[in-house]
């Protein structure tokens, strides 16, 4: 390979299959809504896992999109969950002491089984100056069925807490 290629790293491939970047250290678990307001049977949370290169990127990218004084930038992000599970079935666990007291990936495990897996496609981190938020598309819809997680601060990415977000109604 020249030595003039600029080798960049894939950051939004799954850190679980690279052990050089398995660092993961927060869980965001989001509650979603669909563009739609009439549709049914479509994902209603998501969850995922932070490791330090994804915040990294997402902190970058946000710097990027203040400097250039952009809307928002994007980019394809596959590594998350999405499912029909509500907030209130994700509260239960999440009050549970065994979920308190396991690390991020019993915490993982524990979700995976209370939420099962809805399929998406075109999954996205939209990212802002000062936030950033998920959108996807459910399998076999066109874009008139967008789904979005609330906003989440860049603040968040500062501490390991998991975390429930969820929509914010004025």
């Amino acid at each position: 390979m020249p030595r003039d290629c600029l080798i960049i790293p894939d950051c939004h491939r799954n850190s679980r299959w690279h052990g050089e970047l398995k660092m993961t250290n927060k869980i965001l678990i989001l509650s979603a809504s669909c563009i739609n307001e009439f549709a049914s049977d479509v994902p209603q949370s998501v969850f995922f896992s932070i490791d330090t290169s994804l915040a990294k990127r997402i902190r970058e990218l946000a710097a990027y999109v203040k400097e250039n004084d952009l809307y928002a930038a994007e980019f394809f992000f596959y590594d998350c969950h999405w499912s029909e599970t509500l907030e209130e079935d994700i509260e239960v666990l999440m009050s549970q002491a065994a979920f308190i007291e396991s690390d991020s990936s019993g915490q993982e495990t524990m979700l995976r089984d209370v939420m099962p897996s809805c399929r998406t496609e075109t999954t996205s981190i939209r990212v802002m100056k000062e936030s950033f938020h998920l959108t996807a598309v459910p399998r076999h819809c066109g874009d008139d069925m967008m789904l979005n997680t609330p906003l989440i601060p860049l603040a968040e990415l500062e501490s390991n807490a998991t975390v429930l977000i969820t929509q914010q109604y004025s």
